[in-house]
């Protein structure tokens, strides 16, 4: 019986030993288990930043008889939840606003702007809508400057807006108080001859202030520019824009973090087709306008 259970020892012991590695190997795979998985190697998903100034610049298109006579630029105004498209006379008419004469050579004059305006709830996507410039009298369906064409300024009232995101002019941006001067740097956000960044994304040129902000040009409210304007730019809006200090109108010097931007008015083309000197109807001609709505 002595040298049987010593003959039994070797296997008893072989049992309790692979138990022993069996738990080991249980033990040491639960920690495996517990032990959170190293995460993904994954590339940080692209931010796409826009100036918030680039949606508010709208492409538009001057049909006459559905046949297209050329392009322009024009920005979007709200008065008591009423939209409307701010341009300039000679956009709408096609007719120069000194003479009265057609600027198309075969004489047409529009009877329709398509508006490249913003779809709704997908920035970054555009749609164009149209919008009639005459009834059936061929009478002018858009609201003029007291003063006539003689400021070349117009607001066309807007209807269709379905599945349209609007982002209006901040008109109360013209009380910012960065001191206009001649030499200052200002940026015109249009479309020269229709070209843009992609689709209805404006390019920004940049000018500078060429005369006294306070003196009204030829006698009406306007100022000078120097830049190379384009055909398509008329009716852009123009911005001073300033970043971190500028040169407060009222205290001398302004600190800020980021941007401060300055409405100006709109942008009406080059006084003369060689200078590369261009108007700028002030922000009051536009609140003249504005101001008489409903």
């Amino acid at each position: 019986m002595h040298q049987k259970q010593y003959s039994d020892c070797p296997k008893l012991l072989q049992i309790i030993i692979l138990l022993l590695v069996f738990c080991v190997a249980a033990t040491a795979q639960q920690a495996t288990d517990k032990v959170p998985p190293s995460p993904a190697t994954t590339q940080p998903v692209p931010t796409t930043h826009i100036d918030p100034l680039s949606v508010q610049s709208l492409l538009v298109q001057i049909y006459s008889r559905g046949e297209s006579l050329g392009s322009g630029t024009g920005f979007v105004v709200k008065k008591n939840e009423k939209a409307y498209l701010v341009t300039n006379w000679h956009v709408v008419s096609a007719r120069r606003p000194d003479t009265g004469a057609a600027m198309d050579p075969q004489g047409r004059y529009p009877d329709e702007i398509q508006i490249l305006q913003n779809v709704k709830g997908h920035l970054g996507t555009w749609t164009y809508k149209s919008e009639k410039l005459v009834n059936e009298k061929n009478e002018a369906l858009w609201i003029e400057h007291p003063l006539g064409k003689a400021v070349d300024v117009v607001f066309v009232p807007l209807s269709n807006l379905s599945d349209v995101d609007l982002y209006p002019v901040n008109l109360e941006l013209r009380k910012i108080p960065i001191r206009l001067a001649p030499a200052g740097n200002v940026s015109i956000i249009g479309f020269p001859f229709g070209h843009s960044q992609t689709a209805g994304l404006p390019i920004w040129k940049t000018g500078t202030i060429a005369s006294d902000p306070d003196i009204d040009y030829d006698k009406s409210p306007q100022i000078l520019v120097d830049c190379t304007g384009r055909p398509g730019m008329s009716g852009s809006p123009v911005y001073a824009r300033r970043s971190g200090m500028y040169q407060d109108e009222n205290t001398g010097v302004n600190m800020v973090s980021g941007q401060t931007d300055r409405f100006i008015g709109i942008y009406a083309g080059s006084i003369d087709q060689t200078s590369e000197i261009g108007r700028v109807w002030k922000a009051s001609a536009i609140m003249t306008i504005y101001d008489a709505l409903p």
